[in-house]
């Protein structure tokens, strides 16, 4: 049996507001994007991808509007 590999969590604040995206990497090939309002300490799923955001390739602006990112799925 294999073990089950727990989820990758990596946020990306917004500079000038209180909000952030976290992408969640697991299971498998799959990312969800949350985006986190920190005021009120309120998350909202976003969309699932089958493939990979690579997070060091992407950013928020400062505001928190747009999101940009960098991603893959390899086939």
């Amino acid at each position: 049996m294999t073990p089950e590999i727990p989820a990758r969590l990596h946020p990306i604040l917004a500079r000038d507001s209180d909000v952030a995206v976290i992408f969640r990497r697991g299971p498998s090939k799959a990312v969800c994007t949350v985006l986190w309002d920190r005021r009120k300490d309120t998350f909202k799923v976003g969309q699932w991808l089958k493939g990979r955001i690579y997070e060091r390739r992407a950013d928020l602006s400062p505001d928190g509007k747009y999101l940009i990112y960098f991603a893959m799925n390899g086939k």
